[in-house]
């Protein structure tokens, strides 16, 4: 009869050097329980973690790193990476009036500018509020009261964050194991940006400190720079938009061809070309997708996908059928929550003011506040381009309201994931509405998959004031 013992209270680096034994030992794990015992915790790797040289073993050791106080942008650097596990505070949830501001540009100018960002975001949020008051008015029927107002509450924060500056410090924690800590410190250091820079030292000092097994390895200077090279190359982008076309990345195609006719390439390999465009009512391109799904794969899963049931995902085989690419224009906002789907490649992209500013943003503003934030738009995007700032620190000083443009490659479990978890009613307009154009171009390059897409209109839900975490009193608690 199988065994299932759990240890969950040993030091990190013990429980990982407790899982490596297994490689070199067929004895119990109790066994082993008292060599950590005979070492003391926090001594057991110590006798065996060098001798081992196997960083497997720090996938087996975990920790928890809670970061304060930092900007938006680093908070993303953090985050820019596909085993990312933690939570953020939300500025959807949150009133970010009293957040410290980060002004690494240190002048009069720069303060300013961010000054104007929280005048704006903290003197207009009441006007806003009580305007979406009188357009969504409580109706009894659809909830209690306390509800309509924690959602009002919410919607205005949706609206008014828009001009928070990317500035803006916030909170966030970082659940990894070992390994990949260490990993992800390598590529921090060697950030564009001096604030991330200094945060990753900070860590992996904090860590060493913690953990000396694990993280006191010796860094290599040709490394530091090949990295650095990379990091000023391939961290943040910064896209035409609309683009020319969308095609898959090079080097993915049958042969690894780059130059010649991909499309051909793909049709010969069996694989279903399907392009998706979505675009304003003005003709302007909003989204644009190429996918590109091979028909003989995805035919032996036909009649499964066809009774796929709501909130199932697909299995991780259906990678292997493909993929679907999307570049789109998204306000950074709600890219920051998109960012967050990290099975796939979601680049990170620079944020300027070159693509205007969310159109609707300004739509939800009182007609008076409407008319004072597109006298503000226009002031400050002459003030930051007067600071004289890189690209990369400039966007300290601009707002989450600036629309971006995405690049994003996935698979289509995660694709579909996507599509579906971001088109409900509650997740915020500017991104329900890309989710909803994913849907519809995996709608067509999928004929016959069951898909659960939201295509409703935009509504106010009160759905939003039943999505916090509160505190139960003790009576709650005791009735569960």
């Amino acid at each position: 009869m199988p065994r299932v013992l759990i240890h969950d209270s040993l030091n990190p680096e013990d429980g990982a050097m407790l899982q490596a034994l297994y490689s070199r030992s067929a004895a119990s794990v109790t066994t082993h329980l008292d060599k950590v015992r005979e070492s003391g915790s926090g001594k057991f790797m110590e006798r065996f973690y060098i001798g081992y040289g196997h960083r497997s073993i720090g996938d087996c050791g975990s920790t928890t790193i809670f970061l304060e106080g930092i900007s938006e942008l680093a908070a993303k650097a953090v985050q820019d990476w596909p085993l990312y596990s933690g939570q953020q505070t939300s500025t959807r949830y949150i009133d970010f009036a009293s957040q410290p501001l980060l002004d690494p540009a240190g002048t009069q100018g720069s303060k300013a500018v961010l000054d104007r960002w929280m005048d704006f975001y903290t003197g207009r949020m009441d006007a806003v509020r009580e305007h979406m008051a009188a357009e969504h008015p409580w109706n009894p029927a659809e909830g209690d009261q306390a509800a309509w107002e924690r959602a009002l509450r919410a919607r205005s924060f949706d609206v008014m964050r828009a001009f928070l500056p990317a500035g803006v410090t916030t909170q966030l924690s970082w659940h990894t194991n070992l390994r990949q800590a260490a990993d992800k410190l390598d590529l921090l250091v060697c950030h564009p940006l001096p604030e991330v820079r200094e945060l990753a030292a900070l860590i992996r000092e904090r860590l060493v400190a913690a953990y000396p097994n694990s993280f006191g390895g010796k860094r290599y200077q040709a490394q530091d720079q090949w990295r650095s090279a990379m990091a000023a190359a391939a961290t943040y982008i910064d896209l035409d938009w609309p683009p020319a076309s969308v095609t898959r990345q090079a080097g993915v195609l049958p042969g690894g061809c780059t130059s010649c006719d991909w499309k051909a390439l793909a049709q010969a390999a069996g694989y279903a070309d399907s392009r998706y465009e979505l675009r304003d009512p003005d003709g302007t391109a909003v989204f644009q997708s190429v996918a590109q799904f091979d028909a003989a794969e995805l035919a032996g899963w036909r009649e499964m996908l066809a009774v796929r049931p709501v909130k199932t995902d697909l299995p991780q085989a259906l990678d292997a059928a493909g993929q679907i690419r999307a570049r789109f224009v998204l306000d950074y906002g709600s890219f920051r929550d998109l960012q967050r789907h990290r099975h796939g490649v979601v680049r990170m992209p620079l944020l300027t003011a070159r693509h205007g500013f969310e159109p609707w943003y300004l739509a939800m503003l009182p007609d008076k506040v409407r008319e004072e934030a597109e006298v503000l738009l226009a002031e400050q995007a002459r003030a930051v381009a007067a600071l004289g700032l890189s690209p990369e620190m400039a966007q300290y000083y601009l707002a989450f309201g600036y629309r971006v443009v995405c690049d994003c490659t996935w698979g289509l479990p995660s694709a579909v994931y996507v599509a579906e978890m971001r088109s409900g009613q509650t997740v915020h307009p500017t991104l329900r509405r890309i989710a909803q154009a994913l849907g519809s171009a995996l709608e067509a390059a999928v004929p016959g998959m069951a898909l659960h897409i939201d295509h409703s209109p935009e509504a106010f839900s009160l759905k939003r004031g039943g999505q916090g975490i509160v505190e139960r009193s003790p009576e709650q608690a005791q009735g569960d």
